[in-house]
């Protein structure tokens, strides 16, 4: 079981009016909260893939933001696996 940090809080959804190109680096430095901020694996798939589907429906995105969330639905996927074993 993780311990989250007490400074840790869910990620607002007042930041989806926040333009596309910060929003996806948000969504980007998301991803690599799961260790950190969240109780379980289980918990951070359940909030990491809508975000994740949320930002592959972001127009123009950079290839940059392509390569970080091609990253990032690796761990989605190897995150699930670790949850369904747990």
């Amino acid at each position: 079981m993780h311990m989250a940090l007490p400074w840790a809080k869910p990620w607002p959804c007042w930041t989806l009016l926040i333009p596309s190109d910060i929003r996806l680096r948000n969504v980007i430095n998301y991803g690599a909260f799961a260790d950190k901020f969240l109780e379980s694996q289980e918990l951070a798939c359940k909030i990491a893939m809508p975000e994740y589907d949320l930002a592959m429906k972001t127009p123009n995105r950079t290839r940059e933001a392509d390569a970080k969330l091609e990253i990032l639905k690796e761990n989605i996927a190897i995150l699930g696996q670790i949850s369904e074993h747990s």
